[in-house]
């Protein structure tokens, strides 16, 4: 099931997702390697929940909001946003 959310939002070309839930970021972001290999896709899709991009949006700095800890790399969001 993660690797077919994340497939289809790769291919309606989207940078990263966002989610509102705690339990799917968690999902999502931890899971997504083993779905790639699962599905034999590639995705490196970042997954930011909510409060995160609420907070890079404020300006708070993406270490305070965690995103140093995430799985999948969140280094190209971060770079888009400047």
């Amino acid at each position: 099931m993660t690797a077919r959310y994340l497939q289809n939002a790769k291919l309606e070309n989207a940078d990263f997702v966002v989610t509102p839930c705690p339990l799917c970021h968690t999902s999502f972001d931890t899971y997504q390697k083993k779905a790639e290999k699962t599905a034999r896709i590639n995705l490196e899709l970042p997954i930011l929940h909510i409060p995160q991009l609420v907070g890079l949006a404020l300006g708070i700095d993406s270490k305070k909001l965690g995103l140093a800890k995430h799985m999948i790399s969140v280094s190209q969001v971060l770079a888009k946003l400047e």
